[in-house]
């Protein structure tokens, strides 16, 4: 995903940024696909998923970390989903060896319950070399908040702008927009508190276009051929805000790229020939997203919200 990397300038240390889209337009993917650049430049990454369990995520990173040559469809017995399995064994061992030396997955299965339990549990993996923090999503910790769910969410967010802050680390936000079928156009489009978005540094939105989005532009646009995914920056530090990458997405690889640019992992590639367990030519850009080295930004004064949360 070099143009987006291009455009952001990677994930920087000491910074929260934001992913906010409808449900199924590919925000858990998209930070998954984060997560292997990172663990591809050997950065360890600690993710936390209010939905999936650790069983579930690893079946969905594991057939990422694959991509579209490295697995197989198999299909689950009563339900008829199709889940991907790596199908060579030196690959899966390869990626075993990787993914469980540089993540770790925690969910609600592992007492993760608050907002509370998180934060201590992320101060555990910050103390033994984390440097980026997955939180998918906060809406999942404010559950059964009642009338007190904005003003939490809003002390989440700042907390995690401090902890980002004083420990060098990155931390990227799940969040959804406030009605499920609709487009993120603006900040104010986000659901939940609107402080969250002043006190990020990056909000990316992503958007999946339907087939009649693309069907459209098509035809408004003859000889060329739709993406399949925008991803609008709707606020940064450092890139110009509403600026859009477009990006395809492969189904069989889950996995996100440019025209052009289609990622590949270290993991990929065997070490004696340089192509991947496939046959296939593998050359990892180790610029890619993240991290290039940021510098540590101030901590903020403490949350106004954080007396009644």
């Amino acid at each position: 995903m070099f143009c987006l990397d291009s455009e952001l300038g990677g994930l920087r240390y000491g910074e929260v940024s934001m992913g906010v889209g409808c449900s199924g337009h590919g925000k858990s993917t998209l930070a998954d696909q984060f997560v292997l650049a990172a663990v591809a430049q050997e950065i360890k990454t600690c993710v936390f998923s209010g939905e999936l369990s650790q069983a579930q995520h690893n079946t969905w990173l594991f057939g990422q970390a694959a991509g579209k040559d490295g697995i197989e469809w198999a299909q689950q017995k009563g339900t008829g989903k199709r889940f991907p399995v790596v199908k060579n064994d030196e690959l899966k061992a390869r990626i075993q060896d990787v993914l469980s030396t540089y993540t770790d997955f925690i969910d609600c299965d592992d007492g993760i319950l608050s907002f509370e339990a998180l934060m201590r549990c992320f101060y555990t993996h910050v103390r033994q070399g984390y440097k980026f923090f997955v939180v998918d999503n906060i809406m999942a910790l404010t559950i059964d908040a009642g009338d007190k769910e904005f003003s939490m969410q809003a002390d989440m967010i700042y907390r995690l702008v401090r902890f980002a802050a004083k420990w060098n680390v990155h931390v990227l936000v799940l969040a959804h927009p406030k009605k499920s079928d609709s487009e993120i156009k603006g900040l104010s489009d986000i659901y939940g508190a609107s402080k969250m978005a002043n006190w990020v540094h990056e909000v990316l939105a992503i958007h999946k276009f339907s087939p009649e989005e693309k069907e459209k532009y098509e035809k408004t646009h003859p000889g060329k051929q739709s993406a399949d995914t925008r991803i609008r920056i709707l606020k940064s530090r450092v890139a110009p805000s509403d600026k859009a990458v477009y990006l395809n997405f492969d189904k069989a690889g889950r996995r996100f790229y440019a025209a052009g640019d289609y990622p590949c992992f270290p993991w990929e590639a065997r070490p004696d020939d340089g192509v991947d367990a496939n046959g296939n030519g593998c050359d990892f850009n180790d610029n890619d997203l993240p991290f290039p080295v940021g510098e540590q930004v101030d901590i903020f004064e403490e949350s106004p919200h954080s007396q009644s949360a």
